[in-house]
């Protein structure tokens, strides 16, 4: 899928920036101590961004028959 999304980015002529992100159930804006989460993660990920809702997207756009990206 990821070779989909940069040549379909490359097509376009869109920037996409290929990264590891941490998927997590929350928000680091609603954390406290954020940086208290990405300290826990290892740092040979090098852990771009987070993100919580990726896995309901894609997972519900498969029970529909659809492509999401």
């Amino acid at each position: 899928m990821n070779e989909i999304i940069i040549k379909g980015a490359k097509e376009n002529n869109l920037k996409c920036v290929r990264a590891n992100i941490a998927c997590t159930e929350y928000f680091d804006p609603y954390l406290d101590n954020p940086l208290a989460i990405a300290n826990r993660m290892p740092e040979e990920e090098n852990i771009l961004g987070s993100e919580m809702e990726a896995f309901a997207l894609f997972y519900t756009a498969k029970h529909l028959n659809k492509k999401a990206a």
